[in-house]
């Protein structure tokens, strides 16, 4: 598992979207499946097991 955060606009205003997800592919899927059409303007991966710097 992977925690991720993005900085999403969407036509109308900025976002900050995070989550647990299984891969890359998985939450750039969901960001699809919320927001449809976005521009992502920044994101991270990291894994869950990791500790926050």
């Amino acid at each position: 598992m992977f925690y991720f955060s993005a900085l999403i606009y969407n036509g109308y205003y900025q976002q900050l979207v995070t989550g647990e997800f299984g891969s890359e592919s998985d939450f750039m899927q969901y960001l699809d499946n919320k927001f449809g059409v976005y521009v992502c303007l920044w994101h991270d991966q990291r894994s869950v097991s990791e500790p926050n710097e």
